[in-house]
């Protein structure tokens, strides 16, 4: 794999920050998130540097931007506006003894999954998206998917 030099990479970088304003506007259509974008694709391009092989940084810099313009994208499709907490407050739950013995069982069935099960399933209930976790685990997303997949089986298995 051809990198190029470490000291070279930043300026590199720079050199295309017009090209990813000009990207990021055609995006989001809104400045201030322009530049937040952008911000967060050449932070994410520094910190992966050793993901990049000499060739065209445009693409691979475009690539990353567009990758987060919709990850966030999505994240903000789950998001309910909810100023006035109706929908907060029809979230709560009175703690009954019977829901406390059910979150424990729960838990406790959780507890007795293989790892390899029960670690993407707290990190999907933690809010993490499929691509997250197969980052986070080194693994492919196809991967996550069936464990997840399995994983929520097991768990209906033992709860019936």
């Amino acid at each position: 794999m051809l990198l190029p030099p470490a000291d070279q990479f930043p300026t590199l970088v720079v050199a295309e920050l017009p090209r990813l304003r000009a990207y990021a506007m055609k995006l989001c259509k809104n400045h201030s998130r322009a530049d937040d974008l952008v911000q967060e694709t050449v932070a994410k391009a520094l910190t992966n540097r050793h993901g990049f092989e000499l060739g065209n940084l445009a693409a691979w810099l475009t690539t990353i931007m567009a990758r987060e313009f919709f990850t966030a994208f999505r994240k903000t499709r789950r998001e309910v506006e909810d100023p006035d907490e109706k929908y907060a407050l029809g979230m709560v739950s009175e703690a009954t003894p019977q829901r406390i013995l059910e979150t424990r069982e729960a838990l406790i069935m959780l507890q007795k999954l293989p790892k390899d099960f029960r670690i993407p399933l707290l990190l999907a209930a933690d809010g993490a998206t499929e691509e997250e976790i197969a980052r986070e685990l080194l693994v492919q997303c196809g991967t996550v998917k069936s464990r997840l997949n399995r994983g929520r089986a097991m768990l209906r298995a033992a709860i019936s």
